[in-house]
């Protein structure tokens, strides 16, 4: 997954975060770990993460994330972040 978001070709990445959302997703454990991982971080610390993570593709990763994942958990938390990110945290 780390490879996908820091690769310089849009349709790599949107692919690599197709597939996890879909493997979260598929794994009700997982996803359950996941979210109650993100409800214990503020928006601060989660976009900290995702700057890390996806280094200046970011706020990309946010907007898929917010428009692509089935769980309204993810999908708020993911447009908290984007909007974090877009106003330079």
């Amino acid at each position: 997954m780390d490879v996908g978001l820091r690769n310089e070709d849009a349709t790599v990445r949107a692919e690599a975060l197709r597939v996890g959302i879909q493997a979260l997703e598929a794994a009700p454990e997982l996803r359950s770990t996941v979210i109650a991982a993100m409800n214990g971080m503020d928006e601060a610390a989660l976009s900290a993460m995702l700057r890390g993570a996806a280094g200046a593709h970011a706020e990309e990763v946010a907007m898929h994330i917010a428009t692509q994942a089935q769980a309204f958990e993810l999908r708020a938390k993911a447009s908290a972040i984007l909007q974090r990110l877009r106003s330079g945290g």
